[in-house]
């Protein structure tokens, strides 16, 4: 796991498994379809990935504002967790640009880079969706095998393979399959 990921969960911040700043993530998406260079446009939304949870931004209506001087009173600074869903779809749209760029840039290191961090990103996702978050599986994300293991060592995984219980930890949902 790397130690980015790992430090951003043991910072005692929560996962989030629905969308909760859909009009942030627009007003970037937005912003970001803007850029005319799409290796500018994917390290932006890589930073955004990164570098928001917690963070604060600058709120002007539906608006997102970058630039302290456009304070006025109908603006307002507010802080947010965006772990979980929201970072997930960034991190998606992040992918979507890089392998476009990839396309026509040598981009490799990039690539892996941004694919690594969705994938780490969509597995912690689904641990949390199916109700297995717990910090030994979250720490297991950045090495499949090990994950796969611990998960097969799971009490309700145990049971239901043994015919002793009708069903996993949590029904997969809909939305994920």
């Amino acid at each position: 796991m790397s130690e980015e990921f790992s430090n951003h969960q043991n910072a005692g911040e929560s996962w989030c498994t629905s969308i909760k700043y859909g009009t942030l993530f627009e007003g970037v998406k937005e912003c970001v379809a803007g850029i005319t260079d799409i290796a500018t446009a994917s390290a932006c939304l890589y930073f955004y990935i990164n570098k928001t949870p917690p963070g604060k931004f600058l709120i002007s209506g539906q608006t997102l504002i970058g630039f302290s001087s456009l304070y006025s009173t109908k603006t307002k600074l507010f802080s947010f967790n965006s772990s979980g869903a929201d970072q997930l779809i960034a991190a998606k749209l992040c992918l979507q640009y890089t392998e476009k760029l990839a396309e026509s840039q040598d981009c490799a290191d990039s690539l892996e880079k941004v694919q690594t961090k969705y994938l780490t990103l969509a597995t912690t996702h689904v641990l949390h969706l199916c109700g297995l978050g717990e910090r030994k599986y979250l720490e297991s994300v950045g090495c499949p095998e090990k994950l796969c293991h611990d998960l097969y060592q799971h009490p309700a995984i145990i049971d239901f393979c043994l015919g002793q219980s009708a069903q996993c930890p949590s029904e997969f949902p809909q939305h994920v399959q």
